[in-house]
């Protein structure tokens, strides 16, 4: 039997334990919720990312963004009301 690098093993329950290798590079942690899916060679599991963790991931662009539209936004509104004048 070929021992895999990242083995698990299953308990009665069905619960497995994934290595803290991979928890930390996959940003897996207590009460993270993952999709299970059959896959041709086994079992795949797929980490969800909640929104609130994707907050700062590009934080500079996305604040740039940000400022952008409200500019935008703001000009718009500008506008509308000179017209109404």
């Amino acid at each position: 039997m070929i021992k895999m690098k990242n083995e698990v093993t299953v308990t009665s329950r069905g619960m497995v334990t994934i290595p803290s290798k991979l928890r930390k590079k996959l940003n897996i942690k207590d009460g993270s919720k993952l999709i299970v899916k059959e896959h041709k060679l086994g079992l795949l599991y797929i980490p969800i990312i909640e929104l609130e963790d994707l907050f700062g991931v590009d934080s500079k662009e996305l604040g740039y963004e940000m400022i952008r539209e409200i500019h935008e936004d703001r000009r718009k509104e500008r506008i509308k009301e000179t017209e109404k004048k």
